[in-house]
């Protein structure tokens, strides 16, 4: 049994209304391919589960032509920030030296030593922490760096770990690129960080303020569609990353998931489900047999935040921490992958 023992989430700074991003990329659109294709292109924008989402810089910094290395940079410090606040909001200053080891998962920029190395420096981490940088799991990221968390702790009982998901998507954002894909990316993605501290079964919590009860991961797996590296990712190009983002994810979710939760063998009372858009859900509560209000939680995230890639999981995972009974988390990404876990809230054990 491994226990997740808090979870704590970072926004980014400057908040918008799906609307207020639709009439900003407008004009890009309007001036490429006129103004009546323009307006039927950007109807992505309406009724798709969304109404705000937060970025790391303003709008009028996002839609300037720039190149990888400013982006980039831009990346680094946001990232940072982000990341820092969400441990900040996870784990106490004064316990930060108990973590054993810390997971860092991102996808949205690329620096060498990764990012955990800057977060030990600057907070009260210790420095014989073992460190598990994972990179280019895209909107997986967030369940497979719990299914690592939890590999960890099932290999070292007395171990705390940390999880530390941060992505901004923004950053990446290229006005030139009028592809549908880019357009959809545009429409969906915001940024932001999430962390979780888990432990194993002798995980010492004396010191720690818990709930009466906390989810507990109780297995988990893998699963790889074949020949699917097409679905989505990331195209690498001399102003920087293009997202590949196929417009039948949605069917192949419906066709997917159900041999995958047949594998699983689980059954469960709350849906975690990474709330990839409107229509990723819908092909969720088809495909899992589930009710709206099983991914109302998701939707709610969906709703305030975008999808923000592998932190949204843990947004979604923070709604429901004081639940009671089953649960099955479950996130899609680069692969074409799924990750799903099974987790169970318990009388928590200190």
């Amino acid at each position: 049994m491994v226990m997740i023992a808090n979870v704590g989430i970072a926004e980014a700074p400057y908040s918008y209304t799906q609307e207020q991003v639709k009439q900003a990329i407008a004009p890009i659109f309007e001036e490429a391919v006129g103004t009546k294709k323009a307006e039927r292109l950007l109807r992505v924008f309406d009724d798709n589960g969304m109404e705000t989402r937060q970025f790391v810089e303003p709008l009028e910094n996002i839609q300037q032509n720039r190149s990888f290395a400013t982006k980039n940079a831009i990346y680094h410090d946001a990232a940072f920030t982000l990341a820092k606040n969400a441990i900040e909001a996870t784990v106490p200053t004064a316990l930060m030296g108990e973590i054993d080891a810390i997971i860092c998962v991102t996808s949205t920029g690329i620096q060498t030593p990764s990012l955990d190395v800057r977060l030990i420096n600057e907070l009260p981490l210790h420095f014989q922490i073992q460190r598990m940088p994972l990179w280019g799991l895209g909107c997986a990221g967030g369940a497979i760096g719990m299914s690592r968390a939890y590999d960890y702790c099932k290999a070292h009982p007395h171990a705390k770990v940390l999880l530390v998901t941060v992505e901004c998507c923004s950053t990446t954002y290229t006005p030139q690129d009028l592809t549908k894909s880019n357009l959809i990316g545009t429409c969906l993605f915001g940024d932001g960080a999430a962390c979780a501290v888990l432990g194993g079964d002798l995980a010492d919590w004396s010191k720690w303020e818990l709930p009466t009860s906390t989810p507990t991961i109780l297995k988990t797996a893998s699963f790889l569609l074949p020949e699917s590296e097409d679905v989505m990712g990331w195209g690498v190009e001399e102003d920087g990353l293009r997202v590949i983002f196929s417009k039948d994810i949605p069917g192949i979710v419906q066709s997917f998931m159900p041999g995958v939760l047949h594998a699983f063998g689980y059954s469960f009372d709350h849906l975690v489900a990474h709330p990839g858009g409107r229509k990723v859900l819908d092909a969720f509560e088809e495909a899992l047999q589930v009710t709206p209000e099983q991914t109302k939680p998701a939707r709610e995230v969906l709703k305030r935040h975008g999808n923000m890639s592998s932190p949204t999981v843990l947004f979604v995972l923070k709604e429901l921490l004081e639940s009671k009974g089953s649960g099955l988390m479950v996130a899609m990404g680069p692969g074409f992958c799924a990750e799903i876990l099974a987790l169970e809230w318990r009388e928590t054990v200190r």
